[in-house]
């Protein structure tokens, strides 16, 4: 994170709050999936959660999904059923935001 975004969050808040999604979520309209694993260390859990609770607040339609037991690289190391329901989820989404005859 030092070298990549000039400092660490403590040191260089601006920096990363001028990247991150939070910052922007009032302009957000288009419907949001989150699908967050709870053992995720590089994105943590707890960014997902405010992300979604701001939306939500908002009005804006989101879903949650968190996936147990898994890490950031789930989706193609993870456990199958993880993997495939990952799959299925978003499938599903763009069904229902994208096809009008699907």
């Amino acid at each position: 994170s030092e070298w990549e975004f000039a400092g660490y969050p403590w040191r260089n808040a601006e920096h990363y709050l001028q990247r991150s999604p939070i910052t922007y979520v009032d302009e957000i309209e288009t419907p949001v999936l989150l699908i967050q694993a709870e053992e995720d260390h590089r994105c943590p859990l707890e960014q997902a959660e405010q992300f979604f609770t701001a939306l939500a607040v908002l009005g804006r339609e989101v879903e949650l999904v968190i996936v147990p037991r898994e890490s950031h690289t789930y989706f193609r190391d993870g456990e199958p059923l993880h993997r495939e329901e990952r799959l299925e989820r978003i499938l599903q989404w763009f069904s229902h935001y994208l096809c009008d005859d699907c």
